[in-house]
Formats: structure tokens, C-alpha cells, sequence
């Protein structure tokens, strides 16, 4: 088999604000989590807005304007809009790619009594893909979420997928240097 990049995963800076804390999000009452990744929160106020592609201290990925339109032609991606924070919007990606837990050595554990879904998943980068695994044109997500629970209800936050981009959405995402958003390739083998 032979090494061979595929794309590229999206990361960002955080952009110091909460978007699940303190909010009516819908999450485990037993372990925090929220559980709907497409939720809106109508009250969100975005701390730092200079950035193109960023992350909330409790892991929604926020896109700006400059970036949804730099991407306009790469399939795969939603924007809702961010109804207190105008030209910014919540970027939501269904289609998976198969991640590679096993190969990356992924720690998952604490799994939640009520859910059954692990409340700690660590070790996502750099993203590795299951063998043969190929991306869809455009934008795709891993199959396997990350992050970690926090303790009270109050203190909601969620997993989020590393979001993940084909060449084409990659060299138009490079072109713009656009603020706040980081690209690392990933590879699989073939």
C-alpha cells in the first residue's frame, strides 16, 4: 500500500466565545453533551470577528462571510446563519469520511450512562482515514467525533467531527489566506 494525500482537515483558532454554555441547546442531562451539532443558538455573541474560519471555546465552528463565499462551488457544506452575529454562520458538514481510530490510536472513555456515547475521545490529529477511504468532492467530515464532557448541566459543550477538504476546496481555501483557519494534508493509504 502506498501513502497518498487526499485532501487537507480544516482547523481554527478559538474566537473566545461560548456558543453551547448557558444556552437552551439540547443536551444529556447526565453528561453535558449536546445533541444536536445543527442547533443555532439565537443569543450567540462572537467575541473576536476578524476571523475567517474559527472554533468556540465549546467546539461550533464558526465561518465568516468571506470564507462561505471563497467556497462557494465545494459541495458538502451548510451555513445557518448566526442570527446576532450578521456575515457569521454555523458550518455544519453530514457527509462522512471513515476515520481510523485503530491506526491513529484514539482514546476514547467514560462512557455516558444515559447516551452510551464516550463523554472523553481524544487523539484526532493528524487525521488518518481508513484504508481505501476516498473523499467526496468537496467537504466531508470524520465519521468519529472528538472532544470531552465537562461536569454540570450548566457547563453544556459538544464533540465535534475535524472537518476535511478535497484539493480543489483546499487550493481555493489557500489562495485567499483567509484569517484563522489552518489546513493540514491527510493521507490513505491505497
Amino acid at each position: 500500500m502506498t501513502d497518498v494525500q487526499i485532501g487537507s482537515s480544516l482547523s481554527g483558532h478559538d474566537n473566545k466565545s461560548f456558543f453551547y454554555e448557558g444556552s437552551a441547546a439540547p443536551a444529556c442531562a447526565t453528561c453535558s453533551l449536546v445533541t444536536d451539532l445543527e442547533w443555532v443558538n439565537p443569543d450567540f455573541k462572537l467575541v473576536k470577528t476578524n476571523l475567517d474560519f474559527s472554533y468556540t471555546y465549546d467546539d461550533a465552528p464558526v465561518a465568516s462571510s468571506r470564507f462561505v463565499k471563497a467556497v462557494a462551488q465545494c459541495d458538502g457544506a451548510t451555513y445557518l446563519p448566526l442570527p446576532s452575529a450578521p456575515g457569521f454562520f454555523l458550518f455544519v458538514v453530514r457527509r462522512e469520511a471513515a476515520f481510523d481510530a485503530v491506526a491513529r490510536r484514539t482514546k476514547s472513555f467514560d462512557e455516558c450512562p444515559t447516551r452510551g456515547r464516550m463523554t472523553q475521545v481524544a487523539g484526532a490529529m493528524p487525521v488518518i482515514l481508513k484504508p481505501g477511504a476516498v473523499l467526496a468532492s468537496g467537504f466531508s467530515r470524520t465519521d468519529l467525533v472528538f472532544g470531552s464532557a465537562r461536569t454540570g448541566w450548566e457547563r453544556k459543550t459538544c464533540q465535534g467531527p475535524v472537518f476535511l477538504a478535497d484539493p480543489g476546496c483546499v487550493a481555493r481555501l489557500t489562495k485567499l489566506k483567509l484569517r484563522g483557519l489552518y489546513l493540514r494534508p491527510i493521507e490513505t493509504k491505497l
